[in-house]
C-alpha cells in the first residue's frame, strides 16, 4: 500500500501505521511551545524517517488540536517535508487555530472570495425563498409538539439545573428523549410529515394521550390524519419545481434518509430510474452503492437526491439548480451546499437555489439566521428573491400517498 508514488489516505491511517510508537512524545510536543524542534530531536534519536516528501492537507482547519491530522503535520514539518495545507473556511483564522498553524507553516496566505480576482471566476448564485402554506393539521401537530418539547425542557432544567436543556446532553434518558422530540418537531416541517413516520418518539406517552383541544384525539392520531391528507408538503413542492423549471442537472438536499428514499421512489416512476440518483449515508448505502449513484448522476442522471453525505468529501458533478427542502443547520453546511452548484460559469451567468420555507414555523428565522452567520463568518453574500407562495397541487393530480 505504501509503495506508491502518491497515496490518498486519511490522517488516521498514516498515524496508525507510522506514528503510534511516538504517540507519547507527540502528545507532549503538542503541549509545548516548540513542538517541531522537540519532535525533530526525538525522531533523530530514533533514526525515524518519514516516508513521504510532500504532504497535501485538505480542509486543514480540522487538523488543528488533539487530532491525528495535527500529529501528521507536526511530524512532516519535523522531518523536513514540504506541506501544502488548504482550507475553505475561516475557522483556521481563529486565534488559537492560527497560532497552532504558525508553529508549522512559515507562510500562511489568506484569500478572500470577495477579492476581485477570485470573484470574477465565481458565477452568481441566487437563493429563491419558496414559501409554502402548511395544512392546518400539520401546523397543529407542529404546535402541539412544541408544547411537549417545552414541557420536557422545563423538567430537564428543573432536575439538572437551569440551562441544561440547551447543552444537548446525551447522558440522561430524559435529555435523550428531549433531543429526539426536538429533532422530530424540526423534521416534521423541514423534511415533511412522512420523514418522521418511523420515529420511535411517537411512542412517548404525551403524544398518545387524548387532548381536549384536539377534540379527544392524541397528537399521534392527528399526525396520522395529516399523513393521509398531505403525505409530505415539501416533496410536493420539490416535484413541482423539478417539473416546471429548466435545468440540465439538479441536486435536491434533504436531511432525512426516509424522505430522500420516498422522493426517489416518486421520481423514479415519474422521470425514469436512469434519470434519478439517490445518495444517502453509509448506514443505508455502502461506498460501492454511493459510487454507483454518483456515476449515474454524472453520466446519465438529471437529478441527484442527497442527504448531508453529499455536502462534503465526494466528487459530485456540478448542477445548475439546487433545492433545499430544509435550511442548512450551520454556515459550514451552507457553504458546502453552495459549492455543489455551478462551479464554473460556462454559458450560464447564475445558478439558482430554491429554499423551501414552511410558513408559520421556525424555518424562515432559521434560514435567515444561518445566512447571517455565513456572511459574518465567511464574508459570503447571496442575493435572495422571495417567490410567490406555492399553491397546493391542482385537483385531479395524483398526490404523493398514491405513489408510496
Amino acid at each position: 500500500m505504501w509503495n506508491g508514488s502518491f497515496i490518498v489516505t486519511t490522517p488516521q491511517t498514516v498515524a496508525n501505521d507510522f506514528l503510534s510508537p511516538f504517540s507519547s512524545i507527540i502528545k507532549r510536543a503538542k503541549k509545548s511551545g516548540n513542538p517541531v524542534d522537540l519532535l525533530k530531536e526525538a525522531f533523530t534519536d530514533a533514526y525515524f524517517t518519514f516516508p513521504f516528501d510532500v504532504i497535501v492537507a485538505d480542509e486543514c482547519q480540522g487538523y488543528i488540536g488533539e487530532t491525528d491530522g495535527y500529529s501528521l503535520l507536526l511530524t512532516a514539518k519535523a522531518c523536513g517535508c514540504q506541506i501544502l495545507a488548504l482550507s475553505a473556511t475561516p475557522q483556521m483564522h481563529a486565534p488559537r487555530r492560527l497560532n497552532e498553524l504558525k508553529k508549522i507553516f512559515d507562510n500562511i496566505e489568506i484569500i478572500s472570495i470577495e477579492d476581485p480576482s477570485i470573484k470574477s471566476w465565481m458565477p452568481e448564485r441566487i437563493i429563491e425563498l419558496v414559501k409554502i402554506f402548511p395544512s392546518k393539521d400539520l401546523l397543529t401537530v407542529y404546535t402541539q409538539l412544541g408544547k411537549v418539547v417545552q414541557s420536557y425542557t422545563k423538567r430537564v432544567n428543573a432536575i439538572y439545573g437551569s440551562g441544561h436543556a440547551r447543552r444537548f446532553c446525551k447522558e440522561h434518558p430524559l435529555c435523550i428523549r428531549l433531543l429526539a422530540l426536538r429533532i422530530m418537531k424540526s423534521r416534521l416541517v423541514e423534511d415533511g410529515a412522512s420523514s418522521v413516520i418511523r420515529y420511535r418518539s411517537w411512542r412517548v406517552k404525551e403524544l398518545c394521550r387524548p387532548l381536549e383541544e384536539l377534540d379527544g384525539k392524541s397528537i399521534y392520531e392527528l399526525y396520522k390524519k395529516t399523513l393521509k391528507k398531505t403525505f409530505n408538503h415539501k416533496l410536493n413542492v420539490t416535484i413541482q419545481i423539478l417539473e416546471n423549471e429548466y435545468y440540465k442537472k439538479a441536486i435536491v438536499f434533504i436531511e432525512s434518509v426516509q424522505a430522500a428514499k420516498q422522493l426517489g421512489t416518486i421520481l423514479h416512476k415519474k422521470q425514469g430510474m436512469e434519470n434519478v440518483a439517490v445518495l444517502v449515508g453509509k448506514g443505508n448505502m455502502n461506498m460501492e452503492q454511493q459510487a454507483t449513484s454518483l456515476i449515474q448522476f454524472k453520466e446519465k442522471g438529471k437529478i441527484l437526491i442527497s442527504t448531508s453525505v453529499g455536502e462534503e468529501g465526494l466528487d459530485i458533478p456540478t448542477a445548475d439548480i439546487e433545492i433545499w427542502t430544509g435550511p442548512p443547520s450551520n454556515p459550514k453546511k451552507w457553504i458546502q451546499r453552495f459549492g455543489r452548484i455551478l462551479r464554473q460559469p460556462g454559458d450560464k451567468k447564475y445558478a439558482t437555489v430554491y429554499a423551501l420555507i414552511t410558513l408559520r414555523t421556525h424555518e424562515r428565522n432559521k434560514l435567515l439566521s444561518v445566512k447571517k452567520k455565513t456572511e459574518d463568518v465567511y464574508g459570503f453574500t447571496q442575493k435572495i428573491i422571495i417567490k410567490p407562495n406555492r399553491k397546493p397541487m391542482p385537483q385531479g393530480q395524483k398526490n404523493l400517498i398514491q405513489f408510496i
